[in-house]
């Protein structure tokens, strides 16, 4: 029982200060209604606005301790439409856009964090439920490094 407590202890202070932002940068056409992120396999925030309203354009969605080492980050930000001029009927689409981002940490002590920016993507040619997309940004002088995957020969 001491072993297992000083093994949670030496866990813990081994972990970073992490914390995870997240930047509406849509356009006036989405409104962002819904925001869940699942951190390692587990839940660790979900905000939902009460009806007629949304989200603010920024907020952080967690805030704790984060282990050196690899994890993943899934974002899934849920928008509804906002009636504009002549397009009235904006305001019954919903569009769901989620992303995944695997990621290190290291062990050199300082803040692991990172923002998750929704950004529109431009053109005439993009279908408007293809306009919504995530970035994963870690903040300068954060611990968190991308985990890319090589390309398949």
């Amino acid at each position: 029982m001491v072993g297992t407590f000083v093994l949670a202890a030496a866990a813990a202070l081994a972990s970073q200060s992490g914390w995870v932002d997240v930047r509406d940068e849509m356009g006036k056409n989405f409104r962002l209604v819904e925001a869940s992120f699942v951190l390692d396999g587990s839940e660790v925030s979900h905000v939902r606005a009460p009806p007629g309203e949304e989200l603010p354009r920024s907020f952080r969605a967690f805030e704790g301790p984060l282990a050196p080492g690899t994890h993943a980050l899934n974002a899934t930000l849920i928008y509804e439409g906002r009636n504009r001029g002549v397009f009235t009927y904006m305001d019954d689409y919903r569009f769901r856009v989620s992303s995944e981002y695997a990621f290190d940490v290291s062990e050199s002590g300082g803040p692991a964090s990172l923002v998750v920016v929704a950004r529109e993507r431009k053109g005439p040619n993009v279908p408007f439920e293809q306009k919504p997309r995530l970035e994963f940004v870690p903040e300068p002088g954060s611990v968190i490094t991308p985990i890319t995957s090589s390309p398949r020969p």
